[in-house]
């Protein structure tokens, strides 16, 4: 996603995108560690490429700006 699609992008829609991204990164940390199944990580995996894919689908649904 570009960084003017991500800007314009509904500021809840953003959160949950960094939420899900932050969430993501604790548990391949936790996996690291040991103290995280594989599946839970999946599991988190799954739930930020959909967050992701929220926010691609609402870039693209945004108008677009004409030069």
């Amino acid at each position: 996603m570009c960084a003017e699609h991500w800007r314009r992008l509904d500021p809840a829609l953003r959160s949950e995108v960094h939420r899900s991204y932050q969430a993501r990164l604790q548990a391949q940390l936790r996996l690291r560690a040991g103290s995280i199944t594989t599946q839970a990580f999946a599991s988190t995996a799954a739930r930020h490429e959909e967050a992701c894919q929220r926010a691609v689908a609402a870039a693209a649904a945004a108008p677009r700006r004409q030069a």
